[in-house]
């Protein structure tokens, strides 16, 4: 198995201390006939990898904003014929220019030219998505720059058409006859739901970052009103009807009818959302990051950001909320947040002390000197010869063959499948789960609900980064553990074991009389960018009438392999 030595390099060099004290025999019996053992005490802390750089696919989302508010104000005026005469009073418009357009192409170039890899998407929205049917859809994948760069053109045309059609006075029915119309966020996230859950079915989600980048002048329409893209008149009122929510606002007889509905739907609008979002999302993409841009007045900015900024924090992910007139001020704002790569962030989980040299037996522990979970008293100096080393190299290209919280080449020598998910199962009905006993040193397979107290115990804290206790190079990890083990049995009369293939990391040799105490954690990813874990350990030999207290490295802890 190749090991990635880089991961080595990230941990912390910090001090750990063990003491061991002489004692006596190794009889666990009820409390009146317990003989003293021989015990020890280790302490200190242990900071995960610092990170592992992923994501060097980018996938850059912009969505943008094509209502007609970009414009100016639509009016409406119907006349005696019972027509509608429609307007645009540009002099409230929020981006008639197309600065938006200019932001777009240049991050597009900019991107480009820092990571070749990246991909592109570009989601026009108003009542509904606008894409360039030439290069993607809502359920296709991502396209290159220069197509990007195309699409954003498509969208740049598409408002200078609907600027030149509002100089005059259009006469229509009452629905609006310009191609920019309402502000739907629905159609837009839809859109995106979409995409997203076509790069999961491509099974690009583990390696792709994406950039969601929503710019918007804020106020969707579709807040307000659900049934806004329905025609007026009957299908509209039946929309109404038709939508459980605003059952209590009775119809359109009641004057306050339709504040009612603004009202309820207000109400619902964000779980409907933010539920279907985070359900088909959150837990399934490889990183998504959400930059809300608001580019509008103030106010519609507020209103805008009720929506999207929740949005993000469901997801449980970065998010950057940007307010800015001035387009250059967003571009560099955006250039600078948009994630090209991105380092996962490791935390420690599944510590474990274990002496491997004491086989829990029932009431006993019996001498397994080279620790393959059958005790010396059975087998032959031949059969002592293996030991271990066969069965850990066994299980080296997975560790975790079963993904319990055990790795395999402990749950064999401890008597656990290693085919079942079985560490959260208690296979002798006593107070502890199959992964307790193991972990403190009692016997799967024996009721242990006698004894005082358990063979080892295990005080683990969770270190912050806030204690400034997991820097690796100038990088915070997360999530380590402090942690001191009591009272680990050390047994007597154990053989030397010299292992047969030890390697540059691991060596499970010892001499008589030594016990061989493993140390092991996981060190696992705290978000969600992929999902290999990292088995690491380290070996302590103590001998039973040695009493002395030793520091030994933490940087000492050895990368076994990846668990998958």
């Amino acid at each position: 198995m190749k090991l990635k030595s880089t991961l080595l390099l990230m941990l912390l060099s910090l001090g750990l201390v063990a003491l061991f004290q002489n004692c006596g025999n190794v009889s666990l019996q009820v409390p009146e006939e317990v003989q003293v053992t021989a015990k020890s005490t280790a302490d200190g802390h242990i900071c995960p990898i610092a990170g592992e750089e992923v994501g060097i696919e980018a996938r850059i989302v912009f969505i943008v904003d094509m209502s007609l508010s970009n414009l100016g104000l639509g009016q409406a005026v119907q006349l005696e014929s019972g027509s509608w005469n429609h307007t645009i009073d540009f002099s409230q418009q929020t981006d008639r220019a197309g600065q938006r357009f200019s932001v777009m192409t240049n991050l597009i170039q900019n991107i480009s030219a820092a990571n070749s890899a990246s991909k592109f998407s570009v989601i026009g929205f108003h009542d509904e998505a606008i894409l360039d049917d030439r290069y993607e859809s809502c359920s296709s994948g991502f396209i290159d720059s220069a197509q990007a760069t195309s699409a954003v053109n498509s969208l740049r045309s598409l408002q200078a058409q609907t600027d030149n059609a509002g100089r005059g006075t259009r006469t229509g029915n009452q629905n609006s006859p310009f191609a920019m119309k309402n502000t739907s966020y629905l159609a837009a996230l839809r859109c995106l739901e979409e995409k997203m859950m076509y790069e999961i079915s491509s099974g690009n989600r583990d390696k792709n970052l994406y950039n969601v980048v929503f710019l918007t002048d804020g106020k969707p329409t579709d807040r307000y009103d659900p049934c806004y893209f329905v025609p007026y008149g009957p299908q509209r009122d039946q929309c109404y009807a038709e939508n459980p929510a605003f059952a209590s606002c009775g119809n359109t007889s009641n004057p306050n009818y339709y504040q009612c509905v603004e009202q309820a739907y207000s109400n619902t609008w964000y779980k409907s959302i933010l539920e279907t979002m985070n359900y088909r999302l959150q837990s399934k993409i490889g990183g998504i990051k959400l930059f809300p841009v608001y580019y509008g007045p103030s106010d519609n900015a507020e209103d805008a950001s009720e929506i999207l900024d929740p949005l993000a924090e469901v997801f449980d992910i970065n998010v950057e909320t940007l307010a800015a007139t001035d387009f250059a001020q967003i571009s560099e704002y955006i250039e600078d947040a948009v994630s090209l790569s991105s380092n996962i962030i490791y935390q420690v989980k599944n510590f474990m002390a274990i002496n491997l040299t004491a086989l829990p037996s029932k009431d006993l522990l019996e001498v397994d000197s080279n620790m393959d979970g059958v005790p010396d008293s059975q087998q032959s100096s031949i059969e002592l010869q293996s030991g271990i080393r066969e069965i850990f190299d066994s299980y080296v290209d997975n560790f975790n063959q079963d993904e319990d919280l055990l790795p395999s080449f402990i749950e064999k020598i401890r008597g656990l499948s290693t085919t079942l998910n079985d560490s959260n199962l208690n296979y002798d009905g006593d107070n502890f789960l199959n992964y307790e006993e193991v972990q403190v040193g009692r016997d799967v397979n024996s009721s242990d609900i006698r004894y005082p107290m358990p063979i080892a115990n295990l005080n683990i804290a969770t270190i912050s980064r806030d204690e400034n206790r997991c820097e690796v190079g100038g990088i915070s990890s997360d999530l380590g553990i402090k942690f001191n083990v009591n009272q680990m049995v050390v047994i007597p009369d154990v053989n030397a074991y010299v292992d047969p293939n030890p390697s540059a990391d691991f060596n499970f040799s010892h001499a008589a009389d030594e016990n061989i105490i493993l140390l092991t954690y996981v060190a696992e990813p705290l978000n969600s960018l992929q999902d290999k874990k990292y088995l690491f350990g380290l070996v302590l030999k103590a001998k039973f009438y040695d009493s002395r207290s030793f520091r030994v490295n933490i940087g000492e802890f050895k990368l076994l392999g990846e668990l998958q």
